[in-house]
């Protein structure tokens, strides 16, 4: 199968019209007449993801972030990231992104974990913010989910962490611009990265917020490598577990 049969699939499920318009999802890199031998699933597009998609001979990777944002030949100015597309053409590998038009997908999964009901959208024209209703506590939402996303420590403003949690909102990544409109009818907020100033509207709000690094989108990983084995049973299909590169102290 071609990789543009591929990715043709996918956008029918996840079309690029939902992403945001800042982001660059769909094709990234590569001919996409080459015919798919194996897919890798990443978080990101590193040379760690690359050496291993050459070892296990898979041709097409697919990341959750995009690789290239800019035009290929400013992209291609950037030394640490000539280095990996040469590597790309050396070793004859395709680039595809499902970024925010995959969003809301994961975030119904991640909510799923949790047993939220009447997962919905939080707008009709928003495709990424989901919300559910829950019977739970703060402390068990924060410890499942660090289970979860396999992230020790998390930052919160919440004044007790035995509180019932009713209603619950998520947003992986950086989501702390969503703290402007999320109503006080809202118990608690899962996102990954929330600005100081974001952090200032929540406490003035009056909203709850748990936030775990952006690490915890390496669990895209887990459900894409999942829709795909479902969609394309004759393809093999692997992932790999990027390292959470941020420390505390």
């Amino acid at each position: 199968m071609q990789a543009k049969e591929i990715f043709k699939i996918i956008e029918a499920d996840f079309p690029l019209r939902w992403a945001e318009k800042w982001d660059h999802c769909g094709h990234q890199y590569g001919k996409q007449t080459i015919a798919v031998n194996k897919i890798m699933v990443a978080l990101d597009l590193t040379t760690a993801v690359i050496n291993e998609a050459i070892k296990t001979k898979a041709n097409l990777i697919i990341t959750h972030h995009p690789f290239v944002f800019e035009k290929l030949k400013k992209e291609q100015k950037v030394p640490y990231k000539n280095k990996i597309f040469k590597l790309l053409d050396e070793n004859n590998i395709i680039v595809y992104a499902t970024h925010t038009n995959f969003d809301g997908k994961m975030n119904e999964a991640i909510l799923a974990t949790l047993a939220g009901e009447e997962i919905h959208s939080f707008t009709k024209n928003d495709h990424i913010l989901k919300v559910a209703t829950i019977n739970t506590t703060a402390n068990l939402i924060s410890d499942n989910l660090k289970n979860l996303f396999e992230i020790d420590v998390v930052q919160h403003n919440l004044p007790d962490f035995n509180q019932k949690i009713s209603t619950v909102a998520i947003c992986a990544g950086a989501g702390g611009s969503y703290l402007n409109s999320l109503p006080a009818e809202i118990d608690l907020f899962i996102t990954g990265e929330v600005k100081w100033t974001e952090w200032v509207i929540a406490n003035e709000k009056n909203l709850n917020v748990i936030c775990f690094n952006h690490y915890m989108e390496n669990y895209y990983t887990k459900i894409f490598t999942q829709y795909l084995i479902e969609k394309f049973p004759d393809l093999t299909i692997s992932s790999y577990k990027i390292k959470n590169i941020i420390n505390y102290r």
